[in-house]
């Protein structure tokens, strides 16, 4: 009799991961590896936001050259050899109360488009937890 009988063998396996935006009530825009190949991010030097504050949603255009008053993107590679983009907008986050401190929101895109060398993108938030208590 072995030790094991009667268990299943789990195998590791890669990973999947469906696109994904964050934005931390501490001021933290995450865009996971698997969006940030579907936008083709790498395309792209720097990023401006813009908020409506009827409907919540927020807007990302990234350009092909850094523009005065945008956030230089500085992506960071996963361990899979991916990249994915953390960037720090606290400014943004905290002007316009964007995310609650302790509170992560999660996004999805609802409209994008292309104009000339910039890509725009509506965010709207589609969920709210808590993070860290």
């Amino acid at each position: 009799m072995n030790l094991l009988d009667g268990f299943v063998n789990y195998t590791r396996s890669g990973r999947f991961y469906s696109p994904r935006v964050s934005i931390s009530g501490s001021g933290w825009l995450s865009i996971n590896s698997t969006l940030y190949k579907d936008l083709g991010l790498d395309s792209y030097q720097g990023a401006e936001f813009f908020f409506n504050p009827n409907n919540r949603m927020v807007g990302i255009k990234f350009c092909c050259e850094l523009q005065s008053g945008a956030y230089k993107m500085n992506p960071r590679v996963n361990k899979e050899g991916e990249k994915a983009l953390y960037m720090s907008i606290k400014g943004f986050v905290q002007t316009y109360k964007i995310v609650a401190q302790g509170k992560t929101a999660k996004y999805s895109i609802v409209q994008q488009a292309k104009e000339n060398d910039t890509l725009i993108i509506l965010l709207k938030p589609i969920s709210m937890e808590v993070i860290n208590g």
